[in-house]
């Protein structure tokens, strides 16, 4: 609550899975703004009566699954903190495409174990540039994603998923474009 608004913030989640719906319910509910990574739960024996060692080395064990959560959601920001078009930043309930949700939901499952973040990112963002190429409407000169119905275009200096008050002078501009003007703008750009 302290920090800037400007200030990067990742959120990583370690938990046991107790193999119940509340489970699934808790972390279902970080979903998909966390990166989440299931450890070793404390075992019975270990609860009634840990020795020093055993407490020392379950104490180290979940200090190295944080470090390891804080590398991964590092490596994960050199993809998300950035000032251009990234897929993963593109609002998950205003986006209407599937491909995208699973996407989204492939990578809320795997980042926090996968063996290599970065190439799992990477490969992500070209399946999804496969199937969603940047299209450039009429009435700019950046291209940016759409899926048919609204025009994405990339924040620029403004954050992602903010909506900025209009600078003094400036009109509002929500960076979205209906409908009717991206199809009239498909068939004025066809050759045919």
């Amino acid at each position: 609550m302290e920090l800037q608004e400007d200030e990067p913030v990742s959120l990583t989640l370690a938990y046991f899975d107790y193999g119940d719906p509340g489970t699934v319910a808790f972390i279902k509910a970080f979903a998909p703004f966390a990166l989440v990574r299931l450890i070793r739960p404390i075992t019975s024996e270990f609860a009634a009566t840990p020795s020093s060692r055993e407490v020392r080395d379950y104490r180290d064990y979940l200090a190295d699954e944080a470090q390891e959560l804080r590398n991964r959601a590092s490596r994960v920001s050199e993809f998300t903190n950035i000032c251009d078009l990234a897929p993963f930043l593109l609002p998950s309930t205003n986006f209407a495409s599937r491909r995208h949700h699973k996407l989204i939901s492939l990578l809320f499952g795997r980042l926090g174990t996968a063996q290599d973040v970065s190439q799992l990112l990477r490969l992500a963002s070209n399946n999804f540039e496969r199937h969603h190429p940047r299209v450039k409407p009429l009435t700019s000169n950046h291209s940016c994603y759409s899926d048919k119905h609204l025009f994405f275009c990339s924040p620029g200096g403004d954050r992602h998923g903010y909506f900025s008050p209009p600078r003094k002078g400036a009109r509002t501009d929500l960076r979205a474009r209906r409908t009717q003007p991206f199809r009239r703008e498909l068939r004025a750009r066809s050759p045919l």
